[in-house]
């Protein structure tokens, strides 16, 4: 979803949305192992939204990436940036 940043820097989530249509878990992690935040959708049109007043930070040079546990529709919008 996101490219690892440059050594020394990391990406920061801030905000998280997402949408499924059908039932589905939604998985963000660091790299592909590390679980940072996991939406349990039950149905068509079920989905969260959430502002997170303390960012989540991953790992300096990690990649942020989204694992679903089904082919169905996902929206998935993060808002973040990249810092030391």
């Amino acid at each position: 979803m996101r490219a690892a940043p440059a050594t020394g820097l990391s990406i920061y989530l801030t905000d998280i949305y997402i949408s499924v249509n059908a039932a589905v878990n939604v998985t963000l992690e660091e790299g592909t192992t590390v679980l940072k935040w996991k939406f349990y959708g039950s149905g068509q049109g079920d989905g969260v939204s959430a502002h997170l007043i303390s960012p989540i930070k991953l790992t300096a040079a990690t990649a942020l990436t989204v694992t679903t546990s089904g082919a169905v529709t996902v929206t998935v919008v993060v808002s973040g940036y990249i810092a030391p």
